[in-house]
């Protein structure tokens, strides 16, 4: 497409655009002027060319000068060939028919001739990725104007402000781009404006509307300010005056600072701060802030120095609204002066914040200017920060018994807490208190409650109430006080305050006094608590247990009326049973060997101690009594020390049993073999009788200490205690005059004992309890099954036990002299050896079971044993004999230390129709088998001594003849063994065990049972 270029000939309009310059012909009318539209005009024309309109018309405009014209193109269009065409225009400048400036400007002149503002319009366009600073402007005359530049604007003014009249200038200009490239529709600012060395200030409100994605049209008032801003000053001036007279009477100090942060961080701060002069900084410094102040704590050496700079560098990378602290200012000799610090915070850009901190003396507050002071402050402070709610209502009854309530408060952190907003007032100021909101459940009791008090002519009421504001319960609490004023109308304040951290802390109470009492119930210690008079004001059910009362019965009652503690010695009270407020300053332990005793005068063993309870003020308002019953544990410590001293006695006795015993054998054997050779009618006979008695006698003493030896362990069976408790008891009581009571049930279980040695045991019980009943009496003998679980008795393991009790009726035993009882050689009786109780309490122990005594002097003794069972009853199985074998004459290798027991042995086994070769200790005795063996003669039987001093024993000789003969056939023979051979020498390889001394017929029945001729 091509378009001719037009001629533009002389003309007014030309003269006026061009400024009297005419285009040069063929130049282009349009490339000599500033056409903001310039695009949009060419557009236009190239679409109606193209459109085959015949004619064009529209409106644009055109800037000369920086003035701005409307003006009117009519085009008429006409082709001149295939592809060119002829363009005709008419321009016509409308700017005065469009533009109503003459009017507007005298009504705006009538407004701002006498407003003190100023108003503009400008056309503002944009230029590369910025503003155009060539603004059109237009400017009414004003009186503001004038007043600043001493004259009226300029019909085309090319310049607005410049930098010497408003130093502010770079500012504007940047806030106007911002809110123009930002779509902003409005923007404001405030600047200031130099006048004949005076400061005015100017408030300037900019409205936007684009007229293009290049183009904006501004609209501006201004209005001087500077009387309000030079009044604010005034009060500024005048609050900072009376802050620094404040200041500088009062003890306290203010600080404010712009803090900037030098990195990402927050870690490197820049201050800037301004700290007025005040009495605690010239106090604290010894001078005032200089010219560039800093409060400089490391100097004074404050230890917390590291601590607040990091307080406060975290509060503002948290961005916490504020922060509080202490600190200490050291000042040597004289106390430290304390300082409380609080700071808030206020972001004012980017790593960038406004503080003021606000530092106060809290070590020292007696002047009476600061209390005032103090006491105005916090007057304020309550009356709107503080976390209650106040409110007054007139409340006017209609005559039908509804009430019209017209409530006022003010702010306060309750009310907000609880509504989650500060109140809101009608127009008249009331405000309305909206209960149900809260969804508060008490509202119909709170109605009641008021018609009541109005009712009944009360001065006032109080109630409490749940409020519920989100998941949480508010407890108040509301006092209100009621004054009439007319009839119907009453003035009613009210108070109400937040109870809920009172209620947590009783409802936290009363859990933690209950666990308290569930732990007191379940402690295994008993637990008195009393007033300062002794009377029980708390009693646990383990003490109770102990003091045999009833817990409810015992509480208000004096201690002593319940129990009483006691010396177990003497049975003296214990001084703390006598006077506990004596010694309640500090803990008192109970002294040892306290007994309880009891209204019905039975007595516990305790430990424990006694604590003083204090008020708030340090008097004592009581006592707790800990104590525990240890009752058991000393008769096991009892158990103990028996246990210790058989020990003791025990190793002794068994080196002297082991040596008699083998005297005694040589000694019975000699007599059994003499009393062979002698006639029965014969005095010879009857000598070597008594003499065998008397051995008899003496043995019956070695099995005595023989009980107390290392070894000895019963050789056990399955024993029918019924027959043997009955046997027993019958034969010690045979001929006095104490008679027996048996209660032995049917079913009683078999114990695993030896029934030998538990037959000493009851014979000894049964022979103790008929000495003590001289003139007769009753012995009642009973036995129980029992099951013992876990826990079981302190000195008895869990398991399956047979309980005897053996009981009399006679003096009973001496308080003094019953825990000695089972002590060996110890004895009431002139001929007594002090060995029976001492025996049977060894051999109960060795059988695993317990021996205990009760008694009270004057009324009798009653002994418990519990042995183990083997849960069946019935009567014993006859043990599987060895079957009969028939031999002519048999080999005998017989092994014992002590030379004339070899020889009494060899003698007897001469006389049974046996050959014997005798050995002194095991090597021989083994050369000797294995010799016999060697040469065709093996031994029958070997029998061999147990303990050899100095060599091999029997036990380590079988070892070595088992190598030799795997069907050695052996009987060991022994006085005293530490090892448990005896008891269960089946295991040990031998066939058969007779213990020392024996006499002719027991020796024969064991070789004989051994050899398998019985």
């Amino acid at each position: 497409m091509h378009l001719m270029p037009l001629g533009a000939p002389e003309s007014e309009l030309a003269a006026f655009l061009l400024g009297n310059e005419t285009p040069a012909a063929g130049a282009g009318e349009r490339d000599a002027i500033t056409l903001p539209e310039i695009e949009a005009v060419r557009s236009r024309r190239a679409r109606a060319v193209l459109a085959g309109e015949a004619r064009l018309e529209h409106e644009f405009r055109i800037v000369l000068n920086q003035r701005l014209f409307w003006v009117r193109e009519s085009v008429e269009i006409r082709a001149s060939g295939p592809d060119s065409w002829e363009l005709e225009g008419r321009v016509t400048d409308i700017t005065a028919s469009r533009d109503t400036r003459g009017t507007r400007d005298r009504e705006v002149q009538q407004i701002l001739g006498s407003a003190d503002c100023m108003l503009w319009r400008a056309c503002v366009f944009r230029k590369g990725e910025g503003i155009d600073p060539n603004w059109v402007t237009f400017i009414p005359s004003s009186n503001l104007y004038r007043k600043i530049f001493g004259q009226d604007p300029p019909e085309h003014p090319k310049e607005f402000w410049n930098p010497r009249i408003a130093p502010d200038l770079a500012e504007m200009n940047a806030r106007c781009s911002e809110a123009l490239l930002g779509g902003e529709a409005e923007y404001k600012q405030e600047f200031r404006i130099l006048k004949d060395g005076r400061v005015l200030w100017m408030h300037e409100h900019v409205s936007v509307v684009a007229e293009g994605p290049r183009e904006w049209s501004l609209t501006g008032i201004i209005m001087d300010v500077t009387a309000i801003h030079e009044a604010n000053e005034e009060r500024r001036r005048k609050s900072e005056a009376q802050i620094r007279e404040i200041l500088a009477r009062a003890d306290c100090m203010i600080w404010q600072a712009r803090v900037s942060s030098l990195d990402e961080e927050g870690m490197a701060l820049r201050w800037d701060l301004y700290l007025p002069e005040s009495e605690l900084y010239r106090r604290l410094f010894n001078a005032a802030p200089g010219g560039t102040p800093i409060l400089d704590w490391e100097s004074l050496g404050v230890p917390e120095y590291e601590q607040m700079r990091a307080y406060a560098r975290s509060a503002l990378r948290a961005g916490e609204p504020g922060y509080e602290q202490e600190f200490q200012v050291p000042r040597g000799q004289n106390p430290p002066i304390w300082l409380q610090e609080h700071v808030t915070i206020k972001p004012v850009g980017p790593r960038q914040w406004d503080l003021i901190g606000f530092i106060t003396d809290v070590s020292a507050r007696k002047a009476a200017e600061e209390a005032r002071h103090k006491s105005e402050t916090q007057l304020e402070h309550i009356l709107t920060t503080a976390n209650c709610l106040i409110w007054m209502a007139l409340v006017r009854e209609d005559g039908a018994g509804d009430y019209t309530w017209e409530v006022f408060a003010p702010r306060s952190v309750l009310y907000k807490k609880l509504f989650g907003e500060e109140p809101v007032y009608t127009s008249n100021g009331r405000l309305i208190l909206n209960w149900w909101k809260l969804r508060v459940p008490e509202l119909p009791e709170m109605e009641a409650l008021y018609k009541e008090a109005f009712r009944k002519g009360l001065p006032g009421y109080e109630h409490e109430f749940r409020a519920f504001v989100g998941p949480r319960t508010h407890w108040l609490r509301e006092q209100v006080s009621i004054k009439p004023l007319e009839a119907g109308l009453f003035e009613l304040v009210g108070v109400i305050t937040d109870v809920s951290d009172r209620r947590e802390a009783e409802t936290a109470l009363a859990a933690e006094k209950e666990r308290l009492a569930v732990t007191l119930r379940a402690m295994a210690e008993g637990v008195i608590t009393t007033d300062p008079k002794g009377c029980i004001l708390f009693i646990n059910p383990v003490a109770a247990s102990l003091a045999q009362c009833d817990a409810a019965n015992a509480v208000g009652r004096a201690m002593s009326d319940v129990c009483s503690l006691r010396d177990a010695k003497n049975g003296a009270l214990v001084g703390i049973s006598r006077d506990p407020s004596a010694l309640f300053e500090r803990v008192a332990n109970l002294p040892p060997q306290t007994q309880l005793v009891t209204r019905s005068g039975t007595r516990r063993a305790v430990e424990g101690c006694c604590a003083p309870i204090h008020a708030a003020d340090g008097r004592i308002i009581g006592t707790v009594f800990v104590f525990r019953d240890v009752t058991e544990r000393e008769r096991m410590e009892l158990e103990l020390v028996h246990a210790s001293r058989l020990e003791s006695v025990g190793i002794l006795a068994g080196g002297i049993a082991h040596d008699f015993n083998n005297i005694l054998t040589a000694i019975m054997g000699n007599i059994s073999m003499a009393k062979l050779e002698a006639a029965p009618d014969t005095d010879m006979f009857r000598c070597l009788g008594e003499a065998e008695r008397a051995t008899m006698r003496a043995r019956d003493l070695t099995l005595q200490l023989l009980t107390f030896a290392k070894g000895g362990e019963p050789v056990r069976s399955s024993v029918n205690l019924t027959s043997v408790v009955r046997e027993v008891s019958e034969f010690s009581l045979h001929g006095s005059l104490v008679r027996s009571v048996f209660d032995l049930p049917g079913d009683l279980w078999r114990a695993d004992a030896d029934e030998g040695q538990i037959g000493r045991v009851v014979q000894n019980l049964v022979i103790n309890a008929a000495q003590a009943m001289p003139d007769g009496g009753t012995v009642r003998i009973s036995a129980r099954n029992e099951a013992v679980g876990v826990p079981g008795r302190q000195a008895l393991g869990p398991g399956d036990y047979v309980h005897i009790c053996i009981a009399d009726t006679g003096v009973g035993i001496k308080p003094d002299v019953l825990p000695r009882i089972f002590d060996p050689y110890f004895s009431t009786k002139e001929t007594g050896s002090g060995l029976g109780l001492a025996a049977s309490y060894s051999i109960v122990r060795k059988h695993g079971g317990l021996i205990n005594v009760e008694s009270e002097y004057g009324r009798g003794t009653t002994f418990h044993i519990w042995l183990p069972a083997l849960r069946e009853s019935g009567p014993a199985k006859e043990p599987d004999r060895p079957g009969r074998v028939r031999l002519a004459g048999a080999r005998v290798l017989f092994l014992d230390d002590e030379a004339s027991i070899r020889q009494m042995a060899a003698v007897l086994l001469r006389r049974l129709g046996h050959d014997v070769v005798t050995a002194a200790d095991g090597r021989e005795a083994v050369e000797q088998f294995r010799a016999a063996k060697a040469e065709g003669k093996p031994f029958s039987l070997v029998v061999m001594d147990l303990t050899v001093p100095g060599g091999m024993g029997g036990l380590e000789a079988l070892g070595h003849l088992r190598a030799i003969d795997p069907g050695v056939r052996a009987v060991v023979s022994s006085g005293y063994s530490i090892d448990p051979v005896l008891s269960n020498h089946l295991e040990h390889g031998f066939c058969g065990v007779i213990t020392k001394p024996y006499d002719v017929e027991r020796f024969s029945r064991v070789i004989a049972e051994a050899l398998g001729q019985r």
